[in-house]
């Protein structure tokens, strides 16, 4: 049986939100039956919201390419895109990398709402 998913749901969505702590950016990925979010406090470089979908296999690229950076002591990382690309540029010792990525067109699913993920609980489990 062959599955049939959306690109969407095999993208990770990439956004900028102001929360009332101050702006973060927020990537959340999903294969329809998990969901994960992970959320940066950021203090600089916010242009305003934005939201876009990277293609999963791009993003472990991505992180492939800033674990490599980190170790280097990046001097500088910065994400530009456009309406269908993604660049992920890093600055260190002089070396400069780049890596793009086709974005995946779509609307992601309002992971937020309270039908798709609870924000309450009726019963609670201590272990």
């Amino acid at each position: 049986m062959e599955k049939n998913f959306s690109p969407v749901l095999t993208g990770v969505m990439m956004r900028t939100k102001e929360y009332a702590d101050g702006w973060k950016l927020v990537f959340v990925g999903t294969d329809s039956f998990r969901l994960a979010e992970y959320k940066i406090t950021q203090t600089q470089g916010i242009a305003g919201a934005y939201t876009i979908i990277i293609p999963k296999v791009h993003v472990q690229d991505i992180k492939k390419v800033a674990e490599y950076a980190e170790s280097k002591k990046v001097d500088q990382m910065k994400i530009v895109f456009s309406d269908n690309m993604v660049s992920c540029q890093f600055i260190m010792e002089g070396l400069q990398v780049q890596c793009t990525a086709l974005l995946i067109q779509g609307s992601f699913p309002d992971y937020e709402n309270e039908n798709i993920m609870p924000t309450t609980s009726v019963a609670t489990a201590v272990i």
